[in-house]
């Protein structure tokens, strides 16, 4: 058997064990970092997709009360056999109204319509009362929210929709 003595202060080339276990210590914390920017990336990725897809949906309703008529001269809504001059759309009716994204499922869309607002009622010029006034604004919010959490708003636009008789 051949055994061979190093002398002491003589190193012979190569890693301890101590050296390998210390650089794959500061290699395992700098992965571990990299994976949770990773994640971190992802969730937000999610999140923006989210939040898009729920800007675009509040902007399709802001298109579709802004292509509705103020009144509506050509549909009895009331249902009492005449077509009034002051009929109003049931999308443009004031209080809250609901409805679920047809698309995914995943969001509820919200608009609430506020008479008066801006603009305030004027008196009726334009036909025999009733209504002795009318009115000529509304102010809409539209909200989008998962149907999950409806208390995170995801998107809210707002617009003032004004009659054009006489503007």
């Amino acid at each position: 058997m051949n055994l061979q003595f190093v002398k002491p202060g003589k190193r012979e080339a190569g890693f301890t064990l101590v050296e390998v276990m210390i650089a794959m210590a500061i290699f395992a914390v700098g992965f571990l970092a990299v994976a949770a920017m990773q994640i971190n990336a992802v969730n937000k990725t999610t999140n923006a997709r989210k939040v898009t897809k729920a800007i675009e949906l509040a902007s399709r309703e802001v298109e579709h009360i802004r292509n509705i008529p103020f009144y509506d001269e050509d549909v009895d809504l009331d249902g009492n056999g005449t077509v009034e001059k002051f009929d109003i759309l049931p999308d443009l009716a004031v209080g809250q109204h609901t409805m679920n994204d047809a698309w995914t499922g995943l969001y509820t869309i919200r608009w609430t319509v506020v008479d008066d607002s801006p603009i305030a009622a004027i008196p009726n010029i334009y036909t025999p009362p009733p209504p002795n006034n009318v009115t000529i604004s509304k102010t809409i919010t539209i909200t989008v929210a998962p149907d999950a959490d409806a208390a995170d708003i995801l998107a809210r636009m707002e617009m003032v929709k004004v009659w054009e008789q006489d503007i």
